[in-house]
């Protein structure tokens, strides 16, 4: 459900599967990433969903959390490959709940982090 690959000082977890729904598969998701965080100091997150096509609003609140742990830390979450059905999901009243970006090379560069292709 989850690969985690680690970039210079930026942490990206690929989800793999096509639909996060499952409360406890959610929760189990969402422990790595937290253990990343808070066990190991990697609060420089890319969250890929390139593969994701359906979520619950249970993993709405698990990245609201994650986003104020890294942003405690100093660090920053960004979300990227998401698709435009699941955008709608990302959408406060007036604005992008998350900083979205449309590829993984564009999210590392974020971080100032350049990636050969």
């Amino acid at each position: 459900m989850l690969v985690r690959q680690d970039i210079e000082d930026v942490t990206i977890f690929r989800f793999t599967a096509r639909k996060l729904l499952d409360v406890g598969e959610i929760k189990a998701v969402f422990d790595l990433v937290n253990q990343a965080v808070e066990g190991m100091g990697r609060n420089k997150l890319i969250l890929n969903f390139a593969s994701v096509e359906y979520l619950s609003s249970f993993v709405l609140g698990k990245l609201m959390s994650v986003r104020k742990k890294t942003e405690a830390t100093g660090g920053r979450m960004v979300l990227c490959n998401v698709a435009p059905q699941l955008q709608a999901s990302f959408r406060g009243p007036s604005r992008m709940l998350f900083d979205v970006f449309e590829s993984e090379p564009a999210a590392l560069r974020v971080f100032s982090v350049e990636v050969a292709p």
